[in-house]
């Protein structure tokens, strides 16, 4: 029985390093690197930039979702809208303090397109 465990327990510790070689490798490049150099997520990162806008851990979203807020920025209805910071998250909504906006429980473009239209307020023009 005492053999069974330490050979147990020698087992768990090798494929605990084994585990560990693969994921530290830095050969092999992250999910996030990856997705990171994503033509999807280059053209949204473009446009926010343009519109002078953060967009935070939207490197961790599918490709769909990528396409869904390029669409969204991308559309002449959300320029210029008090918008600093972009999340996705569970629903719609927008924190005027900071100029956040949460995207989600919708994959409805038009349905975002309106909220932003509604909710948040056009940037100033400076005289």
């Amino acid at each position: 029985m005492k053999l069974l465990f330490i050979s147990l327990v020698l087992l768990a510790i090798s494929g605990c390093a084994t585990t560990k070689d693969k994921l530290l490798d830095p050969g092999k490049e992250s999910a996030q690197e990856q997705m990171s150099a994503h033509p999807s997520y280059q053209k949204l990162i473009q446009i926010l930039k343009a519109r002078e806008i953060q967009g935070v851990g939207l490197q961790y979203e599918t490709e769909a979702t990528l396409d869904l807020l390029y669409r969204v920025f991308s559309d002449t209805r959300t320029a210029n809208r008090q918008v600093s910071i972009v999340y996705t998250g569970l629903s719609l909504s927008y924190d005027p303090r900071y100029r956040s906006l949460t995207i989600g429980g919708t994959n409805d473009a038009n349905v975002i397109i309106a909220y932003i239209q509604k909710s948040i307020p056009a940037k100033s023009v400076a005289k």
